[in-house]
């Protein structure tokens, strides 16, 4: 788990430039680390304001709501509904929020922030990408793909197969039973 962001490992975790991204867009902080959030936080008067990057206090809060939150809440409520089936329906719509909430209080990883897996009813932890040809074979197994849902991947890289660049490869790991996940978002 890491320590600045829960679903985000620390040693994959990566922060703006700071030499174009100054300060949080939030509460103005400067010389502090700022991670990619695009979204909107509200101000004074309910004005809303347009975010790029925030600092990590800030997204530890909440304050900003991710313009991708469409995409991940219809995911997040899909596998709720299904993980705790036959629950309580007030226990269903207090856990999609509290997970919803989660993943607002984590920086936006732009290439998979709308497609997160989730096990053992949480969230899993983002540990990185792969950096070379055979971190790029764990994907054949034992890991699992992620696309919304598990699913039977369309494609497995290696050696006879890459993609254009590893970065569209995001590897996951759950904070409960260890099982780990991979998505894939071609750019």
């Amino acid at each position: 788990m890491g320590n600045i962001f829960k679903y985000i490992a620390d040693d994959a975790l990566e922060a703006e430039d700071a030499s174009y991204y100054k300060e949080c867009q939030v509460c103005q902080a400067v010389g502090v680390p700022v991670y990619s959030c695009q979204g909107r936080v509200a101000r004074a008067g309910g004005v809303l304001k347009d975010v790029y990057v925030v600092c990590a206090k800030c997204l530890n809060r909440g304050q900003v709501k991710h313009i991708s939150e469409w995409g991940t809440d219809r995911v997040i409520k899909a596998y709720v509904n299904n993980f705790y089936l036959g629950a309580n329906p007030e226990f269903i719509v207090e856990k999609e929020n509290e997970l919803i909430l989660a993943l607002r209080k984590t920086p936006e990883l732009t290439w998979i922030y709308e497609d997160w897996p989730l096990c053992c009813g949480d969230l899993t932890e983002y540990s990185g990408y792969p950096k070379t040809v055979a971190e790029l074979e764990k994907t054949k197994t034992p890991m699992i793909f992620w696309e919304g849902a598990v699913k039977e991947p369309f494609v497995y890289f290696g050696h006879e197969c890459q993609p254009e660049s590893f970065e569209e490869v995001s590897f996951f790991q759950c904070l409960h039973c260890a099982k780990c996940y991979w998505t894939y978002a071609p750019t």
